[in-house]
C-alpha cells in the first residue's frame, strides 16, 4: 500500500488517499478514537491491521498495538497481554470466541496469515471467525510488517489500518471498499502519538512471548518455541549417539565375532544381548 495521485474518476479511488491536513491533536482524540467509542456504544467490534512504515523493524509496532489494546479494552478485567495476546493464530482465534465482551485482543507476528497461504484451512477458518464473532465487541489487532502479507479475506474484513511511521507516532487509515469495483482502498483518518511502553507490564509480556520464539524454516508458519527447539535438538543428539552405538555393536558382533552376551556385559553398553542381536539383524 502506497500513496497514489488522484485517479481518473472512472478508475475509482487510489489504493491509499494520503492527506496531510488530518487531526493531530491531544491524546485519545480524533476520528479514530471517535470510531472506537462509536463501536463501543453500538456494541460492535473493531478490526485493526497494524503495520510499520516501509516494513521497518524496531519502531514500535507491538508498543503501539499494546497502547491501542489498553485503550480499547472496556471489559471488567481490562487488557491483560498474558490472557489476550498471542503469536499463535489458532490460539488467537480460539481465544477470540471466549473473551469477555468488550475485550481487546492482539495477534502479533500475524504475517503467518499471509496471502501465499490464502487457501489454507487456517486462513479460511481465521477469516470465518473474524467475520462471525463480530457481535462479541472485540477490538481485534493484527500486527504484521506489511498489509501485503496478509490474506485478502482478512484485509477486506478489517475496519482500520494503523501504520507506525516512527517510534511514538502512527497514522490511521479507514478501509473502504469501492461500491462498483469492489476494490479495497484507504482514506487517512488521523495521526496520533503513543507513549514509550517499555516499562508497561503488558508490553513486556508481549515482548517476552516474542523472545520465546525462534525462526524455524521447517515449520509452516516459520516459528517454533525455544522449548520445542531444545526437545528436537535433544532427540537429534540421542538419535545420532544411537546410530554410532548400533553401528559399532553390529561391527563387533558380525565382523569381530564377539558374542551378544559378552557385548551386553560391557559397562558402557546399556542394552540386552537380545536387543544387540535385533540391531545386528536390522543392519544388513
Amino acid at each position: 500500500m502506497s500513496a497514489a495521485a488522484s485517479p481518473d474518476p472512472e478508475d475509482g479511488p487510489p489504493e491509499v488517499e494520503e492527506r496531510e491536513d488530518v487531526h493531530d491533536g491531544p491524546p485519545w482524540t480524533g476520528p479514530f478514537f471517535e470510531l472506537l467509542g462509536e463501536r463501543k456504544r453500538q456494541e460492535r467490534d473493531l478490526k485493526i491491521i497494524l503495520t510499520a512504515k516501509d516494513g521497518e523493524t524496531g519502531i514500535g509496532k507491538s508498543a503501539c498495538g499494546t497502547f491501542v489494546a489498553k485503550i480499547g479494552d472496556t471489559s471488567p478485567g481490562g487488557f491483560n497481554a498474558k490472557l489476550k495476546a498471542t503469536l499463535d493464530p489458532p490460539e488467537y482465534f480460539d481465544m477470540y470466541g471466549t473473551l469477555e465482551l468488550g475485550s481487546a485482543a492482539i495477534l502479533d507476528e500475524a504475517e503467518q496469515l499471509d496471502a501465499r497461504r490464502s487457501n489454507s484451512h487456517e486462513n479460511v477458518d481465521a477469516s470465518h471467525v473474524w467475520q462471525q464473532q463480530r457481535v462479541r465487541q472485540i477490538v481485534s489487532i493484527l500486527i504484521l510488517p506489511s498489509p501485503e502479507e496478509i490474506d485478502s479475506r482478512m484485509e477486506r474484513l478489517a475496519d482500520v489500518w494503523i501504520n507506525v511511521e516512527r517510534r511514538g507516532r502512527a497514522r490511521v487509515y479507514r478501509k473502504r471498499i469501492h461500491p462498483i469495483k469492489r476494490s479495497v482502498y484507504y482514506e487517512t483518518m488521523q495521526t496520533f502519538e503513543f507513549p514509550n511502553m517499555d516499562k508497561d507490564p503488558d508490553y513486556q509480556a508481549l515482548s517476552s512471548m516474542k523472545s520465546e520464539m525462534i525462526d524455524n524454516p521447517e515449520s509452516d508458519d516459520n516459528w517454533m518455541r525455544k522449548s520445542e527447539h531444545e526437545r528436537k535438538k535433544d532427540r537429534a543428539v540421542k538419535q545420532a549417539k544411537r546410530e554410532v552405538r548400533d553401528k559399532l555393536l553390529t561391527s563387533l558382533y558380525k565382523d569381530a565375532g564377539i558374542g551378544a552376551p559378552d557385548l551386553a556385559s560391557a559397562p558402557a553398553v546399556e542394552i540386552t544381548d537380545g536387543r544387540i542381536r535385533q540391531i545386528a539383524s536390522e543392519r544388513r
